[in-house]
């Protein structure tokens, strides 16, 4: 049996949020931080190679999960194990991820160079490797994130998530503000790491369809609790929770 990539167990997550007081004839104000609790006993692993989709409605919490799965929500509580390397993810702007201030082959170095141990050349050489895998011309090299389309930013994104060979790739919906054909495109540039690399995937979406068609398992999230998860014909067929249902017949796929 494979190892885990990824094993969380017992995930507990909380926001502060800000509240403000009036109070008095002259309506002074006063700001306390109050903390919301986000996520609540989440618990599932991710085995090497498997694509896991999470699905939930708007604000369930899917994305804090995915943030608190990268360390980058620090009031938190449970455990979070990831067997090797730094999982990397794609955001659903590929804009907001890119610094709009440096040339694309710029942006797709600066993995290599922090980790260290190439030379500029050879930097450069693989720079020109990683356009060419995501389906990028050499001279992308030289534009600047503005000067792409979205498909070609969400490619560039990929592009350097994967110079880090990652073990896991979160893709947080990374096709949803892309049309349909560009969203068949990056879904199939997604999934060649994954058969050529047996990169995990824990892929985020409220597209359920394209869930179905790509994933292993797939994992119902509401209100920051995973309430139901399967294989993709277990939860939709044979859904237990009347959510699960909800959200199915929303998407326009109807359980006999």
């Amino acid at each position: 049996m494979k190892e885990p990539v990824l094993t969380v167990r017992n995930l507990n997550s909380w926001y502060e949020e800000k509240q403000g007081f009036a109070f008095g004839k002259q309506r002074f104000t006063e700001t306390k931080l109050t903390k919301r609790q986000v996520l609540h006993e989440v618990s599932f692993e991710m085995a090497e190679g498997e694509i896991v989709g999470l699905v939930g409605e708007s604000g369930c919490g899917k994305s804090t999960l995915a943030k608190t799965i990268l360390g980058m929500v620090k009031d938190k509580d449970g455990a979070v194990h990831i067997a090797s390397g730094r999982p990397q993810m794609v955001f659903q702007d590929p804009y907001s991820s890119l610094n709009p201030a440096y040339k694309i082959g710029w942006i797709l170095e600066e993995p290599l160079r922090l980790k260290g141990g190439y030379t500029k050349s050879r930097r450069q050489e693989k720079v020109m490797e990683m356009l060419a895998r995501v389906g990028l011309s050499p001279e992308i090299a030289e534009r600047y994130p503005r000067q792409l389309s979205g498909g070609q930013r969400q490619r560039v994104c990929i592009g350097v998530a994967l110079m880090q060979q990652p073990g896991l790739l979160i893709a947080d919906e990374a096709v949803s503000a892309l049309d349909v054909t560009i969203q068949k495109q990056i879904i199939d540039l997604l999934l060649k790491p994954h058969e050529e690399m047996s990169l995990a995937i824990l892929f985020i979406s409220h597209d359920l369809r394209v869930v179905y068609r790509i994933c292993d398992k797939v994992l119902i999230m509401k209100e920051g609790r995973i309430i139901e998860s399967g294989t993709p014909q277990e939860i939709y067929f044979q859904p237990k929770e009347e959510y699960t249902r909800t959200l199915l017949e929303a998407a326009g796929i109807h359980i006999k």
